[in-house]
């Protein structure tokens, strides 16, 4: 976050012209909204918007608690699937009782892992 915090700042100091825009009242109600879910200034926000790029929305306090609840219930499963990889096939078999179960659970704790690190990504984008 400090090298972000430290290229605006930098980007900040050339910045030599202004510019001047009418908007309703209502426009600028969505401008002050938007830059407010972005953690940015009217004028940051308007910037970016214009040069191109895309603000990026903060995540609330309750979408950051979701995705701490996340990416812990991804370690666990990670941790079971770790420590189900040394086991042998009996063992593995008397844990589950079931084959079929015990490959479907596999292939699906695989699958949950991998849409969390895409869900991660895109996040970090």
């Amino acid at each position: 976050m400090k090298k972000n915090s430290q290229i605006n700042k930098a980007e900040k100091t050339h910045l030599e012209c202004r510019l001047a825009f009418r908007v309703t009242a209502k426009e600028k109600e969505r401008i002050v909204a938007k830059a407010r879910l972005c953690a940015i200034s009217q004028s940051d926000y308007i910037r970016r918007c214009v040069v191109g790029h895309k603000p990026k929305l903060h995540l609330t306090e309750r979408e950051t608690a979701a995705f701490i609840s996340l990416a812990n219930a991804r370690g666990d499963i990670v941790h079971i699937k770790n420590a189900l990889s040394g086991k042998s096939q009996d063992e593995l078999l008397r844990y589950f009782r079931d084959a079929n179960f015990m490959n479907y659970w596999i292939m699906a704790t695989d699958k949950l892992v991998r849409r969390w690190y895409d869900i991660e990504h895109q996040l970090s984008e």
